[in-house]
């Protein structure tokens, strides 16, 4: 299927680039805002379970970002994006 029409099987559409952004004793999670519809979720291990990471997103140009919580619970996440449909 090609539910945003843009010509290419949802299977073969890659996730938006996520970016860590240090300032100071924070952290911030950083994607583009196109394509739309994807949400950043975090695990203790590449391969465990994912929760939905659900701070407010900020708009600054053509990014989204959320605060991070830093020291990292366990010591270790990992970050990435998924689409909900």
């Amino acid at each position: 299927a090609d539910r945003d029409g843009d010509d290419i099987l949802n299977a073969g559409e890659s996730p938006p680039p996520v970016s860590l952004v240090p300032g100071g004793n924070t952290l911030t999670l950083q994607w583009p805002v196109e394509p739309p519809d994807w949400f950043p979720e975090s695990s203790p291990a590449p391969a465990g379970i994912w929760n939905s990471l659900t701070q407010p997103r900020t708009l600054t140009g053509n990014q989204l970002s959320i605060p991070l919580i830093t020291p990292v619970p366990g010591g270790k996440a990992f970050y990435r994006l998924r689409r909900t449909w």
